[in-house]
């Protein structure tokens, strides 16, 4: 049997209680690709909500189910495409020999074209679901169940500095960001900071939330900030301000997320 590295699954509690995963299946497509010999891996830091793993397995479900069909239709595209063809040709011949009432041809090509697409979506519509692909999607669906997630004191530590970073920012001094930011980070374990394929996981889940020139902007800052230089006070009024949770919290959750995945990353 090959050996396959599992597809791991993060799970990080947001600083209000909420939840976030990150996780190596790019789109709803790639759950195809699981099959019998995947493996799934789930971690977490603070205990997750019995019902946010719930929900999270809801939401792969239907997007499993939504996979599946897509992959069907798209494998029947041409049959469909031939027969929706078929009834074109037929409905315009018939509208032209049978019929002899002088209808103009662009009529015939319309009522033909209306036909033809009538009889697309019915196909589409009326499609059966075949064995292998409930098949498929059952044995997706069992690998989704049978992932257990478990602790992981790498996400913990992340998860700690976040909160931290999220909860006390607005009493510390916008001067003494950069400083603050270091103390906070140099207290953590160095057998703790996290691993490339978290760093990278999570940081570009975070890139998707926040947007490209935001994201890269805030990317140079922390990496000066990593590297121990200081930010220019206009900057640092910026990045201040965007990890305020005072002026808006689902935002700034993002932004100290992405603080502390680069300042506890170190290649």
């Amino acid at each position: 049997m090959k050996n396959v590295d599992p597809l791991e699954i993060l799970h990080l509690k947001n600083p209000d209680g909420t939840s976030r995963f990150y996780h190596q299946i790019p789109n709803s497509q790639a759950l195809l690709m699981i099959g019998e010999e995947s493996e799934l891996a789930g971690y977490y830091g603070m205990e997750p909500r019995i019902e946010a793993l719930r929900n999270f397995r809801e939401s792969m479900y239907a997007n499993v189910g939504q996979a599946v069909r897509i992959a069907s239709l798209e494998k029947t595209f041409i049959p469909r495409f031939l027969l929706s063809s078929g009834v074109f040709l037929v409905v315009f011949l018939f509208l032209s020999l049978v019929i002899r009432d002088p209808i103009p041809a662009v009529d015939e090509i319309v009522i033909s074209s209306i036909s033809a697409v009538i009889f697309w979506f019915s196909l589409r519509r009326k499609r059966i679901r075949k064995e292998e692909e409930a098949e498929k999607e059952l044995i997706i669906r069992e690998r989704l169940d049978k992932t257990f997630f478990q602790p992981n004191p790498k996400i913990l530590a992340l998860e700690n500095v976040w909160h931290q970073f999220y909860s006390e920012i607005p009493d510390v001094d916008a001067r003494d960001l950069e400083s603050w930011l270091l103390n906070r980070t140099s207290m953590v374990d160095p057998d703790l900071n996290l691993d490339s394929k978290y760093h990278h996981l999570i940081r570009d889940g975070i890139y998707d939330e926040l947007g490209p020139g935001l994201s890269k902007q805030l990317t140079k800052d922390f990496l000066r900030i990593a590297r121990g230089n200081s930010l220019s006070p206009l900057r640092r009024r910026v990045l201040y301000r965007l990890m305020n949770k005072t002026e808006n919290k689902t935002r700034a959750q993002a932004v100290c997320l992405l603080g502390a995945v680069i300042l506890l990353y170190h290649p």
